[in-house]
């Protein structure tokens, strides 16, 4: 038995009368694209829709021959919200769209809830060229000098932390001392580094219109996390540390996950997203678990970060039209993993 009724405002646009509503108690403010402009780095989709407290919207949205459908509740569920003169305000964004060089129209029309009646919509003409191979070259010559630069500095700083380890004493009240815990650190920015370059030379390619260098240069990055991840470092205090953990702070997953992510997204392979933002759970669960470091609230914000593709794989299923079901066990998934006390 269904345990979430709520999902019910997830069905599709059906047919019936406008129950009152008018073009009026919706307004639609499209921030990007822009009417005429040219893009060469690809865009997200951003608008903002008011509308009454009461009500639930669909924002359906056309382009690049694909259809989303983008949800606006009073819970905010998929969109963010905020409270304007008695209305809400849902921030709308799409990062799915797989730009094409071109010229496009984006088509939008926002519905109230079960009904086939626009209350509003909009047409924007832009265009699509691929980002100049001058410039691109140009992002990818910055990364990799920013990368030539970072390695070189955490090298060096990881050899004079292995000058003198048997000086080491831990400070009062830490289990670390400051030569442990910056070596530790060192080492995990050492090993996300690297991933981190060949990710967002990643997001450029996929700007450029280039999926064949975006993804290879995603399969080098993974290639570093499968060659290195499970390797360990030992100081005085502690034996084995992971390399995928810094001590400073909560340690962000290789930007790589992400953009695998969003790369099948745009082109409708949500096995493939799953994997990736299930990746990018694991990561975040592991040091909630097992971090020998963290503070009880460094803890619970890795938890946090945690529940976030369980969302967004729920926000998917809805907005591709593919499978409900799957919504509906996101969205459960999400909630039963939610910290006391929490509801959003």
């Amino acid at each position: 038995m269904k345990t979430m009724l709520w999902l019910a405002v997830f069905l599709s646009v059906v047919p019936g009368r406008s129950r009152g509503a008018t073009p009026e108690t919706v307004q639609l403010e499209i921030t990007c694209p822009v009417e005429g402009t040219t893009y060469t780095r690809g865009f997200t989709f951003t608008a903002n829709l008011t509308g009454a407290p009461d009500k639930t919207y669909i924002a359906v949205l056309q382009c690049f021959g694909v259809t989303h459908h983008l949800l606006c509740d009073s819970q905010g569920t998929f969109a963010p919200i905020a409270n304007r003169n008695g209305k809400i305000a849902w921030g709308l964004h799409d990062r799915y769209l797989l730009p094409e060089p071109g010229d496009h129209i984006l088509e939008i029309a926002v519905f109230e809830q079960g009904n086939t009646i626009p209350l509003q919509e909009d047409r924007i003409r832009f265009r699509m060229e691929r980002m100049p191979d001058d410039e691109l070259q140009k992002e990818l010559k910055r990364i990799s000098n920013w990368l030539i630069w970072s390695v070189k500095t955490l090298r060096d700083n990881i050899e004079r932390s292995d000058v003198d380890r048997a000086k080491r004493t831990p400070r009062s009240g830490s289990k670390l001392s400051e030569a442990s815990r910056d070596e530790l650190s060192n080492r995990y920015h050492l090993f996300t580094s690297r991933m981190k370059a060949f990710g967002e030379a990643a997001e450029f390619y996929e700007q450029a219109c280039r999926p064949g260098e975006a993804l290879r240069a995603l399969r080098f990055a993974h290639e570093i996390y499968a060659r290195e991840g499970a390797a360990v470092t030992n100081v005085p205090e502690i034996k084995g540390f992971p390399v995928q953990w810094d001590t400073k702070d909560v340690s962000y997953p290789p930007k790589h996950f992400f953009e695998f992510a969003v790369f099948y997204a745009r082109r409708k392979d949500l096995k493939q997203t799953e994997r990736w933002f299930l990746e990018y759970t694991a990561w975040w669960k592991r040091q909630h678990e097992k971090h020998p470091f963290l503070s009880a609230r460094e803890k619970e914000k890795c938890l946090e970060h945690s529940l976030w593709p369980y969302l967004e794989l729920a926000r998917l299923h809805y907005m591709l039209y593919q499978d409900m079901d799957a919504c509906e066990q996101w969205m459960e998934k999400y909630k039963a993993n939610m910290p006391p006390g929490r509801t959003r």
